[in-house]
């Protein structure tokens, strides 16, 4: 299994490098300290997982959620995000936008090398103590189509606008968010853009 590592530490990445490695069939090919390098490095070489980091401190630098929805969108390899922020907010956002996967970098070595396999293989993993946190946090899930309708509207188009982008008709993207209305328990798109940022579903 070819893995890459995305954390702005080198400290962090020599670490999780060790700890991989140690792991059979693992292999990381790459590391990057900037999300943007990665997902450049992606475009050309084929890998089955990145590991990434949620917050990079380089002035101007993309998140580790926003790299996350892009690579997911190119079509590219399923994203673990490892980080030490383990807020609500920060969980869902990085969910929805399709990490495959979230660990706690105070996970022991045991839990991010099986992380590692399971999201590899497209499956969900949530390590200790993010799924009861997601469990028990009472916030709505969008689907993918929704939010997508959705991230459109935060920049201020119209329905009209909503449908040409995504190829739909407008009673489709109203239903689209009505439903969305239904879910964050609001009734304007204004306050809907607003609660989807609060919660995490949508970036600033």
């Amino acid at each position: 299994m070819k893995v890459i590592i995305v954390d702005d530490h080198a400290v962090v990445r020599m670490g999780l490098r060790a700890v991989l490695e140690n792991a059979d069939g693992v292999s990381v090919t790459a590391d990057f300290a900037r999300a943007e390098d990665s997902i450049n490095w992606l475009r050309a070489h084929p890998v089955d997982l990145v590991i990434m980091d949620l917050r990079f401190k380089q002035p101007g630098a993309m998140s580790g959620t926003s790299a996350v929805r892009e690579i997911k969108q190119m079509g590219g390899p399923p994203v673990l995000v490892v980080t030490t922020y383990g807020s609500e907010p920060e969980i869902l956002g990085a969910l929805a936008a399709g990490a495959a996967g979230y660990v706690l970098k105070d996970a022991d070595t045991a839990e991010l090398q099986r992380a590692v396999f399971e999201a590899a293989r497209g499956k969900q993993f949530l390590g200790s103590g993010v799924e009861a946190q997601i469990k028990h946090s009472g916030l709505p899930e969008l689907t993918g189509r929704e939010l997508d309708v959705l991230r459109l509207v935060a920049q201020g188009k119209t329905n009209a606008a909503v449908a040409r982008d995504l190829f739909l008709s407008e009673a489709t993207v109203k239903t689209h968010l009505n439903r969305v209305f239904e879910k964050l328990a609001v009734n304007s798109r204004t306050a809907a853009v607003a609660k989807a940022r609060s919660v995490g579903l949508l970036e600033e």
